[in-house]
């Protein structure tokens, strides 16, 4: 079970807020990275808290507990962008 939040992040909407979303990658043998999870979009601030969410390690890391996990932090547009 884990649970993320956000503080002070960028303004990236034209109103001065954010819509961010997380994205987590697990690494793979061969250096690239494949989406694993992504969470809901918190929309219109800049301090998120994100629902807590539980993903098997499996899915995460393959059961490799040194294995590299990447999260990136998005903004959501309506327009895709």
């Amino acid at each position: 079970m884990m649970q993320f939040c956000g503080n002070k992040l960028d303004k990236k909407d034209f109103f001065g807020k954010s819509d961010p979303f997380l994205v987590f990658y697990r690494s793979n043998e061969d250096g690239t990275f494949t989406i694993c999870h992504k969470t809901e979009v918190v929309k219109n601030t800049l301090n998120p808290v994100w629902q807590a969410f539980k993903i098997p390690v499996r899915a995460l890391c393959n059961g490799d507990y040194d294995r590299t996990i990447k999260i990136e932090v998005y903004d959501w547009d309506r327009d895709g962008r």
